[in-house]
């Protein structure tokens, strides 16, 4: 299967300087380009407890992207970046 995120996708996709409605938007629009409709929508919704579903639509996204290539959520950044790349 070919994979929708490779290294020409690399960077910063999410700054959580803008805010827990904007990162579960931009995660909303992500899930629906890939095809995860019920999860677009279950993240145009107020965020649960446990932000189970940002958890689930970081999986998908690893799930679509190339193999040496990771998602990191960071102080509320969604970064792509390679697997080797160490966050502190």
């Amino acid at each position: 299967m070919k994979k929708y995120f490779t290294g020409d996708d690399v960077g910063c996709w999410i700054d959580g300087a803008f805010g827990e409605e904007h990162r579960r938007g931009k995660l909303s629009s992500m899930m629906f380009e890939i095809g995860e409709q019920a999860l677009s929508i279950e993240l145009e919704g107020p965020m649960p407890d446990d932000a189970g579903d940002e958890m689930d639509a970081l999986g998908k996204l690893q799930e679509n992207t190339a193999d040496g290539l990771t998602w990191v959520m960071d102080a509320g950044d969604l970064i792509l970046t390679d697997e080797d790349v160490r966050f502190f």
